[in-house]
C-alpha cells in the first residue's frame, strides 16, 4: 500500500503553490547572496588599500614619537600628568544593513578642546615636534578606525 499523495486537482494545485513559492525563496535568497558578494568585495578591496597604509602610517607615527623626544626630550611623565578624564576624541558605532545583515561601522569624532592644557608641554624645547608627533598619531588612528569598521 501507498501511503503517498491522492492524485487530485486541489493536490496538484497546492503542489504548484509550493513550486511557485520556492522558486521565490531561491530567487530572494540568491539576490541576498549576490548583494553580500558584491559588499565584500568593496570591503575587501578597501581593507586591502587600508593596510597598505598602516604600516607606512605606524612607521611615521613612531618616527614622530623619536624625533618628539629627541626635541624635548622624555616627555612621558608630563604627559601623563595631564591626562584628562574626557578625551577629544570619540567613537560613534551605527550599523549599516546590507541585505539583512547588519554590519558595524565605526567612525571618529573629534570634539573641540576649549582648554588645552597641553599647550605648554615642551615649550622651551621640541613643542612643534611633539604636536607633529600628536597629528600623525591622529591620521594613524583614523586609518586604524577604518580598518577596525571593514
Amino acid at each position: 500500500m501507498s501511503t503517498g499523495i491522492l492524485p487530485s486537482r486541489m493536490n496538484l494545485q497546492l503542489f504548484k503553490v509550493k513550486a511557485v513559492s520556492a522558486k521565490k525563496g531561491f530567487d530572494l535568497l540568491k539576490k541576498k547572496a549576490d548583494a553580500l558578494k558584491k559588499a565584500f568585495r568593496g570591503i575587501l578591496q578597501k581593507i586591502v588599500e587600508s593596510k597598505a597604509c598602516i604600516g607606512e602610517d605606524y612607521n611615521e607615527a613612531m618616527l614622530g614619537l623619536a624625533e618628539a623626544t629627541f626635541a624635548a626630550g622624555d616627555f612621558s611623565r608630563a604627559v601623563v600628568d595631564h591626562v584628562k578624564k574626557k578625551t577629544p576624541v570619540r567613537l560613534t558605532v551605527h550599523s549599516d544593513n546590507i541585505a539583512g545583515v547588519h554590519l558595524p561601522i565605526f567612525t571618529l569624532r573629534h570634539e573641540e578642546d576649549n582648554s588645552d592644557d597641553n599647550s605648554l608641554l615642551g615649550l622651551t624645547g621640541g613643542g612643534g615636534a611633539i604636536n607633529k608627533a600628536r597629528e600623525k598619531f591622529t591620521k594613524f588612528l583614523k586609518v586604524l578606525v577604518t580598518v577596525a569598521s571593514l
